[in-house]
């Protein structure tokens, strides 16, 4: 599998850190670590798309009173 096609379709540049470590895991055949590493990577982009929604909201709301 071509990592690179992957890797070029992640918007924001802080989860290719964690996805360089996912694919690290992958090619030392830490399998363990690379599904361990990627449940973060994918828990930690969701967290920060809340952050980043719910900051937007703040300011709509503020608008609309």
């Amino acid at each position: 599998m071509d990592f690179n096609i992957l890797k070029g379709k992640i918007v924001e540049d802080r989860d290719i850190i964690l996805f360089d470590e996912t694919v690290a895991c992958l090619n030392g055949n830490a399998l363990r670590a690379a599904y361990i590493t990627n449940w973060i990577s994918i828990a930690e982009s969701l967290k920060f798309k809340f952050y980043d929604m719910s900051s937007r909201d703040h300011e709509i709301q503020k608008k609309s009173n």
